[in-house]
């Protein structure tokens, strides 16, 4: 641990002591955790995890019970400040990434809450603080010890049960509730009926079972891809589905010419809105395929449509970019592009990144939900009209 320099101390607690060093070696600052009232082990899970929603752990030495992780520069989601849907749909949708990538190593996290998640100063989600995570093993009756957040946590985690990665759906649904109306209870589920109602209430399904079967299963459900209510296909839908198409075969549903007319025709707002979305400049220049490291090239939006499953629903912005890794030297790395919205005037309404990993020589198309959303006939950000998307920096991390 010779190679840290101690900047600050930032807290301590009866279990923990945080400060801010900088890493002499490699050249970066970090956060070093020494734990007092706990165990170092459940950070070594993390030790080979690389991903962008997910604060990395560089170092964890086991006989000084001490964790260097990464230093994220941001703050941590208020809970006392209340959040509109949009914002909150943009947060569960990164945590979704972030657990779907500790689901698959079978890493259950145990502790979503709004102090364990730092917004970035660009707009990015991270979740950070390991320390009750755990390695999910089939077939065990129940978790040993009982940890969380009084709240937060589901029943399982008190003992009912083992917790599995149903438990972290359940957190990221109470959080999404605290960004919205403050409350984590039923009565505060019970008193809000926006949008996210359908999909809060899935997750914070006492039954681990009528949950959301995966974070990217819930992630589907925040984009609109699939209603907060959709279950396996039954064979009665599969079959009708085949009887459908076999009738469209054979011209039966020609006799129905306002279904046929209403299926053919496109509809009018739709494609304003397509309108609206190609009428918004594009401003990619100076980065395009011959930039050093990263080229990036064909920069387009195209309007994405959203349905909570009910009645509600609405558009946000879907981006895409072709990025290429130009740098022979780095044989794999993160590639991170930040665009800029501006109005009018040119003043910035606000920014957002998307991200893709690429090996040396390769190309991509990169394509995510960005933070506008169409509002009484314009696409917008934080209440202003975006009338140019600008991209502002294009980044190659490598992989350490």
């Amino acid at each position: 641990m010779n190679q840290y320099r101690t900047i600050d101390y930032l807290a301590s607690t009866p279990n923990s002591e945080l400060e801010l060093a900088y890493d002499e070696t490699n050249r970066r600052l970090c956060v070093i955790k020494k734990i007092i009232n706990g165990e170092v082990e459940p950070y070594l899970s993390f030790l080979d995890i690389n991903h962008p929603n997910l604060a990395r752990i560089y170092e964890v030495d086991t006989q000084d019970n001490t964790v260097v992780m990464e230093y994220v520069e941001g703050a941590a989601l208020p809970p006392d400040r209340l959040m509109s849907e949009n914002e909150v749909r943009r947060i569960g949708i990164s945590l979704c990434l972030a657990l779907g990538e500790l689901h698959k190593r079978n890493i259950i996290h145990r502790d979503i809450k709004p102090s364990n998640i730092i917004m970035t100063n660009n707009g990015n989600i991270k979740i950070i603080d390991y320390g009750t995570a755990r390695v999910y093993k089939e077939g065990k009756g129940g978790d040993t010890s009982i940890f969380g957040t009084k709240g937060y946590a589901p029943p399982e985690q008190y003992g009912f049960g083992q917790t599995d990665f149903a438990s972290d759906i359940y957190n990221v649904g109470v959080t999404m509730l605290r960004l919205l109306t403050g409350g984590i209870d039923e009565q505060s589920l019970n008193g809000y009926n926006g949008a996210l109602k359908p999909i809060i209430k899935k997750c914070m399904s006492v039954d681990p079972s009528m949950r959301f079967s995966s974070a990217d299963e819930l992630r589907q459900a925040l984009l609109g891809e699939i209603p907060a209510t959709a279950h396996k296909k039954s064979k009665f839908y599969i079959i009708f589905v085949a009887a459908i198409a076999v009738l469209c075969v054979f011209g039966v549903l020609s006799s129905l010419p306002g279904l046929v007319k209403s299926i053919l025709e496109p509809n009018a707002a739709e494609t304003n809105i397509e309108s609206l979305a190609e009428a918004i400049e594009i401003d990619s220049s100076g980065f395009n395929d011959a930039v050093f490291p990263l080229g990036v090239s064909s920069v387009r939006v195209q309007p994405y449509k959203w349905s909570n499953g009910y009645s509600l629903e609405g558009y946000s912005l879907r981006l895409f970019a072709k990025v290429t890794q130009n740098n022979p030297e780095i044989a794999s790395g993160r590639a991170v592009l930040t665009f800029e919205f501006l109005d009018g005037n040119g003043t910035v309404l606000g920014n957002d990144q998307i991200s893709t990993y690429l090996d040396a020589g390769e190309s991509d198309v990169i394509d995510d939900i960005i933070s506008i959303s169409y509002d009484d006939g314009a696409f917008c950000c934080n209440g202003g009209k975006v009338s140019k998307i600008k991209l502002t920096k294009a980044e190659l991390t490598p992989f350490n």
